[in-house]
């Protein structure tokens, strides 16, 4: 009797979850019809009996019983004890889980979510590789940097005071744009701006007012010259 309640008890949080999952009830417990079926087995391949009288027991079956009864009963300790830790285990996790954010029933939830002002990857030497961060003014931007380190492209978004238009920068050697490509004014239209050494060469986009598609060339002295519409 006390080995059943053992069997049947040690695994009793299989009941006690919220939802009944017959996966782990069948894990839990296939031992025991397993047991059952290999002992039942033994039995009819080798048509042996079960001794019921005492005659039949040798004098040596006796000695060797005799000898290993203080083993069994730590054994039985053991199996009541471990019964015990287990009920109670369970009685804690069951009543005190839930103010301690302890589910019984599932695993603890996998963290999906990082929480940074930047966060900045590296290659497989070490070296710097694309970085995301928030610049002081609350505008996001992720960050590409090149083998020296240098950083030669930026996507992101200007800060809530430029009405937070998106926008794509490349960088020359020399870390100065080269090309941006961004909305622009109310109407938010497309604008592409080519750059060198830091001055505007040349505009191409929508007239934020009209939407009218122009291109504006800039020389090298700031004299501006208009191909098509106006900017």
């Amino acid at each position: 009797m006390l080995f059943i309640i053992v069997l049947f008890g040690a695994n009793i949080g299989v009941f006690q979850t919220a939802e009944f999952s017959w996966f782990d009830f069948v894990t839990d417990y296939l031992i025991i019809p397993t047991v059952v079926a290999l002992y039942l087995g033994h039995k009819l391949w080798n048509k042996t009996h079960v001794v019921l009288s005492r005659s039949a027991i040798s004098i040596k079956t006796e000695i060797i019983q005799r000898k290993s009864i203080h083993m069994s009963k730590t054994y039985v300790a053991g199996l009541v004890s471990g019964f015990l830790g287990g009920m109670m285990g369970a009685f804690v996790l069951g009543h005190f889980g839930a103010g301690l954010g302890i589910s019984p029933a599932s695993a603890a939830p996998a963290q999906d979510v990082i929480s940074a002002s930047r966060i900045r990857m590296l290659d497989a030497s070490g070296g710097r590789g694309p970085e995301v961060a928030m610049s002081p003014d609350g505008a996001p931007g992720l960050f590409f940097y090149d083998t020296k380190g240098r950083n030669r492209l930026v996507l992101g978004l200007y800060s809530p005071a430029e009405s937070e238009y998106p926008f794509v920068v490349l960088n020359d050697t020399h870390n100065e744009a080269a090309g941006i490509f961004r909305l622009f004014g109310g109407q938010e239209t497309p604008v592409v701006v080519l750059k060198n050494k830091g001055a505007d060469r040349s505009i191409l986009g929508l007239n934020p007012t009209s939407t009218d598609p122009f291109l504006v060339n800039y020389s090298t002295d700031r004299k501006k010259t208009a191909v098509f519409g106006s900017f």
